[in-house]
């Protein structure tokens, strides 16, 4: 595969990346919405298994949502500058 191929590609996955992000942002606060508006409504055995099943996802969500995800778009775009740079130096 070529560079120019590759700054393509890139590209493409920086752009499926933000729509992923932005998908994820919504989909978490939808989530976080709902869960707390059922939070209280039920105290049973199910509802502590639930619980116990929420708490780990809710954190990685919000990890994700609010330090990874920004993360990893910044690496991607610092990579895809610097290519950017490369080929447009090459040429």
């Amino acid at each position: 595969m070529s560079l120019d191929e590759t700054f393509d590609q890139m590209r493409t996955f920086a752009a499926a990346l933000e729509r992923f992000d932005e998908a994820l942002r919504a989909s978490h606060r939808q989530l976080a919405e709902r869960h707390a508006a059922v939070e209280g409504l039920w105290q049973d055995a199910f509802a502590r298994e639930y619980a116990a099943a929420w708490e780990p996802l809710a954190r990685d969500l919000e990890r994700w949502v609010q330090h990874d995800g920004t993360e990893y778009r910044d690496f991607v775009t610092t990579r895809l500058r610097a290519l950017a740079q490369y080929l447009e130096d090459g040429s």
